[in-house]
């Protein structure tokens, strides 16, 4: 899991990493610089130890800074000696007599506290994600699901009704149209009688603007 540390920038320079920095050199026989400073590998391991210091006190220390495991363990953890873990500055390491390690203030300085307090609150705004996707189950689209039936009242074609398609149609109320087999009369109110009018056809053409059927004008004249 990925994570940070705190490592200021000017760190190299730090007197107390010049400190650390000549106690590794002396251990290993690492001469200083011309101008009397550190040798510059010497420098490298004091901050490389640093950091694998740090950063494993970033997953165990607890929040009274104090990691509960004796100094050798860290021997393995830095690259350092025993010898030369002890001239680390007691700004950053602290061995109690009761044996265990403290890192005076790294939880507050790398805000630990918060860390865990932002943990937490993730843990719970999850817990209840869970429990209100259990209430109300939603699908990849954060649509609610629904299971009930279609409708089966609602048509989706054309009905005898006056219907839009979403509601059920149903036929009017009007009488149904009287369909008769009686022939063309020539206008409303006309009786259905033949006609023996001999000018019927001119008639017929002037009010529907065609000649009458041929049955229709036989009748007229010769019944």
């Amino acid at each position: 899991m990925g994570g940070y540390i705190r490592m200021d920038k000017d760190l190299e320079d730090d007197p107390r990493v010049l400190a650390l920095a000549d106690a590794i050199g002396e251990a290993h026989g690492l001469a200083r610089t011309q101008d009397d400073q550190p040798s510059p590998i010497a420098r490298n391991a004091a901050m490389g130890a640093l950091f694998r210091l740090w950063r494993h006190a970033d997953t165990h220390i607890k929040r009274d800074n104090r990691l509960h495991a004796p100094l050798r363990m860290l021997v393995a953890v830095t690259g350092l000696s025993v010898t030369v873990l002890l001239s680390v500055s007691a700004d950053w390491l602290v061995v109690h007599p009761d044996g265990t390690l403290e890192l005076p203030d790294f939880a507050a300085k790398n805000v630990l506290m918060d860390k865990d307090n932002r943990r937490a609150k993730n843990r719970e705004r999850q817990a209840r994600h869970r429990a209100k996707m259990r209430e109300n189950p939603r699908n990849s689209n954060g649509v609610t699901r629904h299971t009930g039936k279609r409708d089966k009242g609602v048509t989706t074609g054309t009905g005898p009704g006056t219907g839009t398609g979403t509601v059920p149609t149903v036929p009017g109320p009007g009488p149904e149209p009287v369909r008769s087999a009686a022939p063309l009369a020539a206008g409303p109110g006309a009786a259905a009688a033949p006609r023996k009018d001999p000018d019927f056809a001119s008639t017929y053409r002037e009010r529907f603007g065609s000649d009458p059927p041929p049955a229709i004008a036989a009748k007229a004249i010769t019944a």
